[in-house]
């Protein structure tokens, strides 16, 4: 190994690997090179912020501060034949271009311009639910509701159509309409 002048100090391997110091924005900055002379690690004492380069593959591991982030130019993929984990005592985000999935510790939210879930089976449990929604529409094979205090419904029109029969059954029932009541059918049994 030699060492070359005191103005940029550098440490030199054999094979051309180097350490050494050169100018920063502000003081020096310390790089670790391999021996084609690409930087594999770099760290800036004024910035606090120390980064390890991959070469050949794109890939980055910075830290700042006690952030740490890693840096992919094309795809990253975790792979584990157990559970992977990810743990935070603030919050963790998955963000794309136009979608965003947010864990925060009193909250779960996602902005998407389409989402779609499939599951064998889902069970839903909360204390309240409020949606806010321009259009559904459902395909269902058989629907079970039961609502044990009120069911209010406020609609601008309201149609019920059944291929069999249709019962209504209550300890009291009344129809109120400002209009005309028009009921139509082979037989009517009042009573």
């Amino acid at each position: 190994m030699t060492q070359q002048t005191m103005t940029r100090p550098e440490i030199v391997a054999a094979d051309g690997s180097s350490v050494g110091l050169r100018p920063g924005a502000v003081g020096e900055v310390l790089e670790t090179k391999d021996a084609r002379g690409r930087v594999l690690f770099e760290y800036d004492p004024a910035s606090n912020r120390a980064v390890v380069r991959f070469p050949g593959t794109g890939l980055e591991i910075q830290a700042v501060d006690g952030r740490v982030e890693l840096v992919c130019e094309n795809g990253l993929t975790i792979r584990s034949g157990g559970t992977v984990e990810i743990a935070s005592e603030r919050g963790v985000k998955l963000a794309s271009e136009k979608s965003t999935l947010s864990v925060e510790p009193e909250r779960v939210s996602t902005e998407s311009a389409a989402a779609e879930v499939r599951v064998g089976e889902a069970k839903v449990a909360c204390g309240k639910l409020e949606q806010t929604i321009g259009r559904v529409i459902s395909w269902v094979k058989a629907s079970y509701q039961r609502v044990e205090e009120l069911l209010h419904v406020r609609a601008g029109r309201i149609r019920t159509e059944t291929a069999g029969q249709h019962l209504v059954q209550a300890d009291q029932a009344r129809i109120q309409a400002e209009g005309d009541v028009h009921l139509q059918g082979r037989s009517i049994n009042l009573g």
